[in-house]
């Protein structure tokens, strides 16, 4: 993360120099909110980022995980896969993802009253 181009410093810097914006707020993607990147690594990295663009203005600061709900990002991946699978045409074309929807469809009934 902290090793790999673009650093968020980076970002930040090319954005205020071809735009207005001046707020940041930076949303970790990541499935378990506890690891070390989310706890330690991805807080120092906006910190360190914030203090340094300071001066110019910015603020850069970190909002929540996306994976802190896991109820919610799964509830968004079921929404992807539904929609792609409902739009094609031919099962045969569905393949493994045929299988997935109809799980999901009778778990789906299930929770109907």
């Amino acid at each position: 993360m902290e090793l790999s181009p673009p650093t968020l410093s980076s970002v930040v810097s090319d954005v205020i120099q071809s735009s207005d914006v001046r707020d940041f707020l930076v949303h970790p993607l990541f499935i378990s909110p506890l690891g070390k990147h989310v706890k330690f690594d991805i807080p120092e990295i906006v910190m360190a980022t914030n203090e340094e663009m300071k001066g110019e203005g910015v603020s850069v600061k970190m909002g929540r995980v996306f994976g802190d709900d896991l109820d919610k990002l799964v509830d968004g991946i079921v929404g992807v896969v539904r929609e792609d699978t409902e739009t094609m045409e031919e099962e045969s074309r569905v393949g493994g993802f045929g299988a997935i929807l109809e799980m999901m469809k009778v778990e789906e009934a299930k929770n109907q009253p």
